[in-house]
């Protein structure tokens, strides 16, 4: 591998499955890096309710989130800026009434990780968006599920690794073995600090910890505030960095079933009929329930759906407030 590959990797603190770097190093030695083609959003399926019920709230959306993520995708994975991208483009879609986020990953670089969290809680507000692995939500990929409605894992899956990690890499005893000694002409006193053709100064290494630690802070405020629990819960029961079975992740909070993706599909699907029924826009048109948007001009229109829980607010911002009553009415109960 070339240093200016390895150095790329490592430069930035990374919120990573650590078994994960060491299968991504030797999959970048031994393949061209190239970018991924932008992924397309995989349009789920118009959601029928119960017989007797809703007929139609839309589609639901599944995106994939999967590999390493970075900013703009240099490592075989996603790039959060395309996962911005659609979930702006799926926002502003009247066909659209909900999303998925199909998780497999293992993590990845912090940069772009923040504010991609902050969309998705605030798509939330919007419409319904839940979050599933099959295999692996670790790390970052947990930063950006947990800020979705609700998380549901299948039965194999691993869930977990909130931490944060640098890495400095000393090649200077092997340049000195090769006879090759380099020399730093710089501006600005700590330029050139955590190279690496030289040993980590107590001071680079200060600052590499400082910085660990901002994004430490980050992670796990994001992951409290996503899963509505205290600060003290996430530092004290969702594992210090640890990556959990399914089993392990339900019991201790990190995720609120254990099920398969179709099931997690439809669990958006009910929070989707759920949020128009409480708004008030289910109506029964031509004989079937369906959702009538302010835009959409309806001629044969019946009396408006009323929900049976007359303290139920049809303003979508408050469903955060309580994601235990959402999760419930989206049938997550294990």
């Amino acid at each position: 591998m070339t240093k200016s590959r390895l150095t790329e990797l490592c430069s930035n603190p990374l919120a990573l499955y650590r078994p994960a770097l060491t299968a991504l190093l030797a999959r970048i030695e031994a393949e061209p890096l190239t970018l991924r083609e932008p992924y397309k959003v995989d349009m789920g399926f118009d959601v029928h309710g119960k017989s007797g019920g809703p007929a139609n709230a839309g589609a639901v959306a599944v995106l994939p989130i999967d590999g390493v993520l970075s900013r703009r995708d240099r490592f075989f994975g996603t790039a959060t800026e395309s996962v911005s991208a659609a979930l702006q483009e799926l926002k502003g879609d009247s066909r659209i009434g909900g999303v998925l986020l199909d998780i497999d990953s293992p993590g990845g670089d912090v940069l772009g990780i923040e504010e991609l969290a902050n969309e998705i809680r605030a798509f939330a507000k919007v419409k319904p968006i839940g979050a599933h692995t099959g295999g692996m939500m670790a790390s970052a990929a947990y930063w950006l599920g947990s800020q979705a409605d609700f998380v549901t894992a299948s039965a194999g899956a691993m869930v977990g690794s909130i931490g944060i990690y640098s890495v400095h890499e000393d090649l200077s005893a092997m340049a000195a073995e090769k006879g090759v000694k380099m020399t730093f002409i710089s501006a600005g006193e700590h330029k050139v600090d955590g190279n690496p053709f030289e040993p980590l100064s107590d001071s680079a290494r200060e600052q590499m910890q400082a910085n660990v630690d901002h994004y430490y802070g980050l992670f796990t405020n994001a992951v409290a505030k996503g899963r509505g629990v205290t600060l003290s819960k996430v530092l004290s029961d969702f594992g210090q960095g640890k990556v959990f079975n399914s089993t392990e992740a339900k019991k201790n909070g990190l995720i609120d079933a254990i099920s398969n993706e179709d099931k997690a599909v439809h669990a958006v699907a009910t929070q989707m009929v759920k949020a128009a029924h409480m708004a008030g826009e289910m109506r029964r048109v031509d004989g079937q329930w369906t959702i009538v948007r302010d835009d959409e001009p309806v001629d044969h229109e019946d009396e408006p759906v009323k929900d049976d829980d007359t303290s139920a607010s049809a303003d979508l911002d408050r469903r955060r407030r309580n994601l235990s009553l959402q999760r419930q009415k989206a049938g997550l109960r294990g």
